[in-house]
């Protein structure tokens, strides 16, 4: 079966549901090499979930909205999926499924900041953020940090230009993100900018998530036998699941599938490549 792909702006809610059809909402912004700048829906992310989509038998629908509203559509049901991090204060409306790519989050700083190995053992450093970030509590675990909101938009060229500007002191950014930057700029360090780059400050690598909204028709959940009512919300911890027999569930279950046999790396090895000397 063609997987279908179609770009909609603020269009009626009642156009988006289509049967067989999977609806995937990204803001208007690039993340290369994950998705590019609205209309183009090129990049990881599409060829990921369309393959995924049709090994179940669905189309793929992606459609770019201010983030604000892709949880509102989420809340009303008309958008099915969107790839992002797990926030507790989205979990009444959403739930999540690892995609089958692994991430993690690199510290960018200017060259005066010493290594940093551990956020617990940081300075009181201005963390840049954008607006409606989900970083702007992460002073709560981590107290040295000051989170700063410089703009609606901050990707890798903007947190260069900010940082250098000595705007802010700290940048988060996940690792595929940074390695496109190093790629299109012909670096193999930041040095160069007079910034570092600290590989090990949030931890080791971690499954990227594919949320599911919980009013999709597509969704289904059950009680979820490992949930932990002393313990934080996290992804996996959620007093409920992905139902596996839901389309949501089959999609989750088909992420999985091609992670095992290898091609998920395939897909992503065409848009990755680590500079010499990272």
């Amino acid at each position: 079966m063609r997987v279908l792909l179609f770009v909609l702006f603020c269009c009626p809610a009642w156009l988006y549901a289509q049967t067989g059809t999977l609806v995937f909402a990204y803001p208007e912004r690039e993340k290369p090499p994950l998705i590019a700048e609205a209309p183009d829906n090129h990049g990881l992310y599409l060829d990921l979930y369309a393959a995924a989509a049709r090994k179940i038998g669905m189309q793929l629908k992606v459609v770019r909205l201010p983030k604000k509203r892709i949880f509102s559509e989420m809340r009303a049901g008309t958008v099915d999926l969107y790839s992002g991090s797990f926030a507790a204060d989205r979990a009444d409306f959403m739930n999540w499924a690892e995609n089958g790519l692994v991430t993690r989050e690199l510290c960018i700083t200017r060259d005066d900041v010493a290594p940093l190995t551990d956020l617990d053992h940081a300075p009181r450093l201005r963390l840049i953020v954008e607006i409606g970030d989900s970083r702007t509590t992460l002073d709560a675990r981590y107290p040295a940090l000051i989170p700063t909101t410089l703009g609606a938009r901050i990707d890798m060229p903007l947190a260069v230009k900010l940082l250098q500007g000595k705007r802010g002191d700290l940048f988060l950014i996940e690792e595929e993100p940074f390695l496109h930057y190093m790629q299109q700029k012909h670096l193999t360090s930041l040095a160069p900018l007079g910034l570092r780059a600290h590989t090990h400050c949030r931890g080791p690598a971690y499954p990227m998530l594919m949320g599911v909204s919980r009013f999709s028709s597509h969704y289904g959940g059950v009680r979820n036998p490992l949930f932990d009512a002393r313990a934080p919300l996290s992804a996996h911890n959620l007093p409920e699941r992905i139902a596996p027999d839901s389309t949501a569930g089959k999609l989750a279950n088909a992420l999985q599938q091609m992670k095992a046999s290898g091609e998920t790396r395939q897909l992503a090895d065409k848009y990755l490549a680590r500079p010499a000397g990272y």
